[in-house]
């Protein structure tokens, strides 16, 4: 918690690379809040800024697992953004669990599933005058389609996000443009760990986060 009441107040809402989960397959292992691109994001703003770090692993934009509650983005955006009030900006980025097999997403429902993150963020969403917080929007990284160990057996949880995750790159800009929200295209710069093809490793979430830095200071 940062105690300075003038701080701007910087909500970053993901999934698991905003949690910081180490690639590979331990889905438990997780970077220190030195690591983590939020960590790295509030030492590079300083004292004047305050991030709020919300970040869960298998998060869609606005399903419900059938293996675990509490992963509809958008349901839980509702309560987060009254607890987290008076939020100046929110970093979003979500739809990557979307592409998961189990759930047949095309890139379309996905970002049907962005709009529904959004419509949350209009209607709860409140900076300290009472406006709606600017938003930069952050495109999903495209996945590399990896075998990996689940309950002992191999498993490729995310066959044809490939495809899927780099058509849905002009889709997010789009959407962007359209609600007038920055879009930090993070895809220039970072890319996933070849260790699972899901998720960034330490140095990835060092770049994001002074990228990132570099944008609020200027937005702000």
């Amino acid at each position: 918690m940062n105690t300075n009441p003038s701080a701007k107040r910087i909500l970053c809402f993901g999934d698991s690379n905003t949690w910081g989960r180490k690639p590979g397959d331990d889905n438990s292992a997780r970077f220190g809040s030195d690591v983590r691109w939020t960590g790295v994001l509030q030492n590079q703003l300083g004292d004047h800024y305050e991030v709020l770090e919300e970040g869960l692993n298998g998060r869609t934009t606005n399903l419900d697992s059938p293996d675990k509650p509490g992963k509809n983005g958008a349901e839980y955006l509702f309560p987060c953004l009254e607890s987290a009030s008076p939020i100046d900006m929110i970093v979003l980025q979500l739809g990557k669990n979307n592409f998961k097999t189990k759930y047949h997403a095309s890139p379309e429902d996905i970002v049907s599933g962005l709009e529904d993150c959004i419509r949350a963020i209009k209607k709860e969403g409140r900076d300290r005058n009472g406006k709606v917080p600017q938003v930069i929007l952050l495109p999903i990284l495209p996945v590399e389609e990896k075998e990996y160990y689940s309950a002992g057996r191999k498993e490729i949880s995310f066959q044809g996000a490939k495809e899927k995750s780099l058509a849905l790159l002009p889709l997010y800009a789009s959407v962007a443009r359209k609600q007038n929200f920055y879009f930090a295209d993070i895809t220039q710069i970072a890319s996933v760990s070849e260790a699972d093809g899901i998720h960034i490793d330490g140095e990835t979430h060092s770049v994001i986060g002074k990228y990132l830095a570099d944008i609020i200071r200027d937005l702000t």
